[in-house]
């Protein structure tokens, strides 16, 4: 019977071969691998970079217009070079980008509000993607409402949505909600008042019943009375954000 020796991935000559690819690949100063002519490896650099740039300026799309071109150019190629990518999904490069540029001496990477709009748009690509429930479609005030998993409410010290992204108010705190409703469009929109305190409450409990609410905010004097309660739970249901999922367990 044949046998072949196991050999450790440093001494296999295929796994050293493509690591060796994969180094110069991200990073041209690194010594390529024998065999394959300069021309083919920069093109292969080149598409990988482009791919990069890709997924990262449609995620960012407003946050990048406001950093500086050469900033925004030399952070993408040090990312790849020294965060070193390997997901294949589109959605975790952003997440990896934005913990990468956290990181960094605060000379070497945008501020910290422009850092803030880019979580927000990690949040969309979040909303956009995010699997979610089926919801049922008749729901009374004993149904089960859930948190739609693709939904997202934070706050924020500054306000970049009340321009439409296009500038960054660094003296207005923001209360903004992302979601996908139910035709699949993503949606952003800054809350206050019974809106963010309501679906603050669903966010952090991620489930309840319409008649449960309304018990717990009868114990305040200042609670939403029961027409404002159900209209405004009425209208999340409608926008995707509270899924009505099932009946509540006996």
């Amino acid at each position: 019977m044949n046998t072949k020796p196991h050999e450790r991935p440093s001494e296999n000559p295929a796994a050293a071969f493509q690591a060796a690819f994969a180094d110069h690949a991200r990073d041209a100063a690194l010594p390529p691998p024998a065999g394959i002519a300069p021309e083919r490896l920069a093109v292969y650099r080149r598409l990988l970079l482009n791919n990069l740039r890709g997924f990262l300026e449609l995620c960012f799309s407003g946050s990048s217009a406001l950093i500086a071109p050469e900033m925004w150019q030399r952070l993408q190629e040090r990312f790849l070079i020294e965060a070193r990518p390997q997901s294949p999904f589109f959605n975790d490069i952003p997440k990896q980008f934005l913990d990468y540029l956290a990181a960094k001496p605060a000379e070497e990477r945008p501020s910290e509000n422009i850092l803030h709009m880019m979580a927000f748009e990690t949040d969309l690509l979040h909303a956009e993607t995010a699997e979610q429930k089926e919801p049922l479609s008749a729901w009374d005030a004993d149904t089960v409402l859930q948190w739609a998993a693709g939904a997202r409410l934070k706050d924020y010290p500054c306000d970049f949505v009340s321009s439409e992204l296009e500038t960054i108010d660094e003296d207005t705190p923001a209360a903004v909600l992302t979601w996908r409703d139910p035709s699949g469009t993503v949606y952003y929109r800054a809350l206050d008042g019974a809106d963010r305190f309501l679906l603050a409450h669903f966010q952090e409990a991620q489930s309840d019943t319409v008649s449960s609410l309304a018990a717990k905010l009868a114990a305040f004097s200042d609670g939403l009375d029961s027409a404002t309660l159900n209209g405004l739970i009425a209208e999340w249901v409608e926008a995707g954000v509270l899924l009505p999922v099932s009946e509540p367990p006996l």
